[in-house]
């Protein structure tokens, strides 16, 4: 009687009358188990998963508002809209002259980010404070992004920041900073918005901690802003305000 491995390959083996023996018993190898292939046989394992993403991705223009439209965070690009057209930046490491898509570790928690041991206990007890109030945005997971791009410009280029899957943000409405901390770690987390009044963070200045799947977001420098709005429908936001 035919084992069940063997009639569901028999329609393939049919169609590839011509191939050799040897690609037949390869088939066969690769679908049946081991134990089925009498001794000595390895049954081979399924093929390898495609290579995981570098870290940072150049993109066109073109590319990163086609990634944005796709998988952005809609309520990101709604809270921009919300803001009258601001952006939210951070300062990237490397050329300003192309966009990316990033892949970048959380690192408030290292002291070695803001030179100071103090500012990493204080995000230690932000992030254990956002925690209890069951917040997905916390400094762990996080990063920061300001909408101001000459603050940001203080860390690297200048780029706009767009979360890329399901994204989630805090910001102080009693602070425009999370550091220099204005009071206690336990304070600034129960003062702090969570996931709603994105606009209102972006018209007041604020900084916006923001947390994302993978840690995955794309960054589009200041040169290619007029593109990336034009891209995205937000230059009539931005003439709205009067800055075109």
């Amino acid at each position: 009687m035919a084992r069940p491995v063997d009639l569901l390959l028999l329609p393939l083996l049919a169609a590839s009358a011509a191939g050799s023996a040897l690609t037949r018993r390869a088939l066969l190898v690769r679908a049946a188990p081991a134990a089925a292939l009498g001794p000595g046989a390895v049954a081979l394992g399924p093929a390898p998963a495609a290579a995981a993403r570098p870290a940072v991705e150049a993109l066109s223009i073109d590319a990163a508002v086609r990634l944005v439209a796709a998988d952005g965070d809609a309520a990101w690009l709604a809270g921009v809209r919300g803001g009258g057209g601001g952006l939210l930046y951070r300062g990237v490491a490397g050329a300003a002259a192309a966009a990316t898509a990033r892949r970048e570790a959380p690192d408030l928690l290292d002291a070695s980010t803001y030179g100071s041991e103090a500012a990493a206990a204080y995000f230690k007890g932000v992030d254990g404070a956002l925690a209890a109030r069951g917040a997905a945005a916390r400094p762990s997971v996080g990063h920061l992004c300001v909408a101001d791009a000459k603050a940001a410009g203080a860390w690297g280029a200048a780029a706009s920041v767009w979360p890329l899957g399901p994204a989630h943000y805090a910001w102080l409405p009693g602070s425009p900073t999370f550091w220099p901390a204005g009071g206690p770690p336990e304070r600034a987390a129960a003062d702090a918005r969570l996931d709603e009044g994105l606009g209102d963070a972006i018209r007041e200045g604020r900084e916006v901690l923001f947390s994302c799947e993978s840690n995955r977001f794309v960054a589009v420098p200041l040169a290619l802003e007029g593109e990336l709005r034009a891209g995205l429908d937000l230059l009539a936001c931005k003439l709205t305000l009067g800055l075109g």
